[in-house]
C-alpha cells in the first residue's frame, strides 16, 4: 500500500488536470472511467 499525504494527492491531481487542460475534479473522474483507470461501481 501506497502512503502519502492528502497535500501530495492534491498536488499531483492539479498537475494532471493543468496538463490535461481541464479544471473540475468531476472531468477528471470521468476521463479516468473512460479510460478505464477505475471502476465506476467502486
Amino acid at each position: 500500500m501506497l502512503f502519502i499525504s492528502i497535500s501530495t494527492v492534491k498536488s499531483h491531481r492539479a498537475k494532471i488536470m493543468e496538463k490535461l487542460g481541464i479544471d473540475s475534479p468531476t472531468h477528471l473522474v470521468r476521463i479516468a472511467i473512460k479510460l478505464g483507470l477505475v471502476d465506476p461501481d467502486f
